[in-house]
């Protein structure tokens, strides 16, 4: 017996009221235990620092910045502002960013797990299907580990589903109230992450194939935002000098991660072939209850979409993204919940027992994976966030020494923790081309020139592309003034560092 999506009335509506309670209940319960098993916060990463100084910067008042060594904002150009200006929302309730990244995102999981519930049962009419749904998009180590750590995925997945969802509603309503509902979450997904525009071609491309004056309104509604942006960004853009166009595409290395990350979505390369041969016998049907000019339809084509946009963007922008868990949550996402739809639709006979008996499966290998990430989470930390950075002798000198003109290949960990602001390093090779920096000289020629103090970490290896310790002494002729074991402090003008010491 088949399930018509049109007969149903709202945005969700899940009828089998025990079992939707049973789902949202175990996605808060899951959501919460997470956050209180923070103990040094969620992950941080250089990311981690835009957002949060963004968010500081907009809750002071002072725009969308970072501030520089010298104490100045600088505007923030290479990274959309909807999650700081969410964190910055919080703020302004006292909650300071880096806190109410923990908060925000571990509400999110609760909220996409279940948002994950309803679409599929929206498409399906299977109670199963959608529980199915939470659970392998609870305990996926993709999904976890992007609502564990401060970036703007968990927002952006957020924004998928609701697109997803508001697609279900168009199709039975098709009008201009319904279409914008689709407007607000897809005009958003591309100020959250750049790669959001994926979300606004793809759903433009999903109304258009029903009503094109309505996939017209509907890009020009979604353009504004993005368009006012850009014109807000460039000028700032075009003045970092980093460029990394050009043809570089991905490497061994970053296949072997694709492969790993994709293998680990289906609990191993066993599962992973199973799944791929029921998705070919799917695609070899055509769904008998499965409206496809709704939300599974949008699913489908935003994953082929998005799983070219990623390779496009490594081969001609920039090389230094990789295929790991994070840049590919919103792949699996899509994926899985699509893969549900479809073979929930031509499932008959023994295969309806036999399908949801491999989902399990991968709900409990998936769940070993993440269980390990939360035990480091709690124990550990991740990241620049991590108990390792907190005890760090280095960033406990920077806490009791104001330097001014700082220079580092750690920023980020010294403005999480030291609260101090730092520039970076120059390159002497572009991580996204790698080419060598012609400018590298200059650069270090005029740091030379100002003086000021160099910070080096040892801890920091895979910045690669950043001079090393014994390089840096030459180049600026350093005279160490502190040796602190997993770092040291250098002075550039030793008599400007001994007269503002002091002078304090």
């Amino acid at each position: 017996m088949g399930f018509n999506p049109r007969e149903s009335k709202g945005l969700v509506k899940i009828t089998d009221d025990k079992l939707s309670l049973a789902t949202y209940l175990t996605c808060v319960t899951v959501a919460s235990v997470i956050w209180s098993l923070s103990r040094w916060g969620l992950g941080t990463s250089p990311d981690s620092i835009v957002y949060i100084a963004g968010a500081r910067s907009l809750a002071d008042g002072t725009g969308f910045s970072l501030i520089s060594s010298g104490g100045n904002p600088v505007p923030i150009a290479q990274y959309p502002p909807a999650f700081s200006g969410a964190l910055a929302i919080l703020s302004a309730i006292g909650v300071d960013p880096l806190d109410g990244a923990a908060i925000l995102n571990a509400a999110l999981l609760a909220v996409n797990t279940c948002l994950s519930a309803a679409l599929v049962y929206r498409a399906t009419g299977s109670a199963v299907a959608g529980s199915i749904a939470s659970m392998l998009t609870l305990t996926a180590p993709a999904i976890l580990t992007t609502h564990t750590m401060v970036w703007s995925e968990p927002l952006f997945l957020t924004l998928l589903l609701l697109t997803a969802l508001a697609l279900t509603r168009y199709q039975q309503m098709k009008s201009y109230a319904s279409l914008l509902w689709i407007v607000l979450p897809a005009g958003l997904a591309p100020l959250t992450r750049y790669a959001g525009l994926s979300v606004v071609i793809v759903a433009a491309s999903t109304i258009g194939r029903q009503n094109l004056k309505h996939a017209a309104v509907f890009t020009m509604a979604t353009s504004a935002g993005i368009v006012a942006w850009l014109v807000r960004s460039y000028p700032f853009a075009s003045n970092t000098g980093y460029k990394s166009l050009g043809f570089h595409p991905p490497s061994a290395d970053q296949l072997n991660l694709a492969l790993q990350t994709i293998t680990e979505w289906f609990g191993g390369p066993l599962l992973l072939l199973v799944i791929a041969g029921l998705l070919v016998a799917g695609l070899a049907r055509r769904a008998p209850y499965v409206d496809s000019r709704g939300g599974a339809d949008f699913l489908r084509d935003f994953a082929l979409f998005y799983a070219v946009l990623i390779p496009f963007m490594i081969s001609f922008v920039t090389s230094e993204i990789p295929f790991d868990r994070r840049n590919l949550s919103p792949l699996y996402l899509s994926l899985s919940l699509w893969a549900i739809i479809k073979i929930t639709s031509i499932a008959t006979g023994k295969f309806r027992l036999l399908w949801p008996s491999i989902a399990v499966l991968i709900v409990v290998l998936n769940s070993w994976t993440s269980i390990e990430w939360v035990k480091i989470l709690s124990t550990q930390g991740i990241g620049f966030s991590s108990a390792a950075w907190r005890s760090s002798p280095t960033i406990n000198y920077l806490k009791t020494h104001r330097i001014p003109q700082l220079h580092t290949n750690a920023p980020d960990p010294v403005f999480l923790l030291a609260a101090t602001p730092a520039t970076m390093l120059p390159r002497h090779t572009d991580p996204g081309t790698r080419n060598e920096n012609p400018a590298y000289p200059k650069q270090i020629a005029e740091i030379k020139k100002n003086g000021g103090a160099v910070v080096y970490f040892r801890a920091v290896q895979w910045r690669w592309y950043l001079p090393d310790e014994e390089r840096l002494k030459t180049e600026l002729s350093l005279h160490r003034i502190a040796e602190l074991g997993d770092g040291a402090v250098y002075a550039i003008d030793p008599a400007s560092i001994v007269q503002t010491y002091k002078e304090e």
